[in-house]
């Protein structure tokens, strides 16, 4: 069971505590991986904390760093099902710092204390994600998956869509998006020409996404 974002904010119950109860939502439903939507920001990095220690299966992010540092939560995990290892692989929204509530972004002397690898061309994301893709790789992932809170419409930036980066990029099997809040099931080109499974469930739970791996290796959403 995965979420690609923004579960704790967007109803009075996330509003009013500050995604707690939602994170105990999450945590009945017994989630097997989480990614921060920009809107996980919301309420400031303290609160955000707060719920990454609640939330059971904690966040995955590979894109949100300490300044000139690593990923402040784990950029990848590996989930088996079976004698099946299959890896996600976390991505928030690059432009998160003006699309959430975000008020303690700078430290004491005026400096960004985090960085969401944002810049002109997508290279720096892009060459963050491949890292993980490989690691996973190299830790004997059968698939990897990317868990990806970008989104694909003409609202966001474009090199940050969520099928822009994906062009930028090999390894992946399928790609779950998120951020946009509308439903497709269709394909995204990788770096090598290959045909991602690319899919996104909507918002606030009115579809639920369903991804079937079968032991041939071929899958359907």
């Amino acid at each position: 069971l995965i979420d690609a974002g923004d579960a704790i904010q967007g109803a009075p119950i996330g509003a009013i505590s500050k995604g707690a109860e939602v994170i105990k939502m999450m945590n009945r439903l017994g989630y097997d991986l989480a990614v921060p939507g920009n809107h996980e920001f919301d309420f400031g990095f303290d609160a955000l904390n707060d719920r990454s220690e609640e939330l059971e299966c904690g966040y995955t992010c590979a894109n949100f760093c300490v300044t000139g540092g690593e990923p402040v939560f784990k950029p990848w995990r590996i989930l088996k099902a079976g004698n099946v290892k299959i890896a996600f692989i976390g991505v928030v929204a690059t432009d998160t710092f003006t699309t959430s509530s975000i008020k303690d972004i700078l430290n004491e002397v005026g400096e960004p204390m985090y960085d969401f690898l944002a810049d002109e061309t997508g290279d720096r994301l892009s060459t963050r994600l491949q890292i993980s893709i490989d690691e996973a790789r190299e830790k004997g992932a059968d698939y990897v998956i990317l868990v990806s809170h970008l989104g694909n419409n003409d609202t966001i930036t474009e090199q940050f869509r969520c099928e822009k980066i994906a062009a930028k990029l090999s390894g992946l099997d399928m790609i779950i998006d998120g951020h946009s809040h509308v439903i497709f099931n269709r394909t995204a080109k990788d770096r090598t020409g290959k045909d991602i499974p690319f899919a996104q469930a909507g918002t606030k739970m009115n579809s639920i996404g369903q991804l079937v791996v079968y032991k041939d290796g071929h899958m359907e959403e």
